[in-house]
């Protein structure tokens, strides 16, 4: 089983979704999708979440896409690429209908689908 991508902790009110690929400069893959997608769901739900805030492990936020990935799913590219956007939309959906306001702390280089 691969380690996790994406972080989740909430403490004080305060939930804190973090890339964690740092080797990878945290190319935005599936899992990362999906890992994100969980993690914004889950702070939507919870109610002692007063903020939500996201940020990244290393000196880029995120180099977008994972180019490796959609080579390795070409044959398969349009699936592949809708399996990535609806963990990452919902994602996006529910920290902007939650009830806690977020913040993204960019540090590095933030590019494609890395906000």
């Amino acid at each position: 089983m691969s380690s996790n991508k994406v972080a989740y902790s909430v403490e004080s009110g305060l939930a804190r979704i973090v890339f964690t690929d740092v080797e990878n400069k945290n190319a935005i893959d599936l899992q990362a999708c999906q890992e994100f997608g969980e993690a914004a769901a889950s702070a939507r739900k919870d109610t002692s979440v007063r903020v939500v805030l996201l940020q990244a492990r290393g000196d880029v936020f995120s180099v977008g896409g994972d180019i490796k990935g959609f080579v390795e799913n070409k044959d398969h590219i349009y699936d592949h690429v809708i399996s990535m956007t609806n963990g990452f939309h919902a994602g996006i959906t529910d920290l902007r209908d939650g009830d806690a306001p977020f913040i993204i702390a960019v540090n590095g280089m933030a590019a494609g689908g890395g906000f």
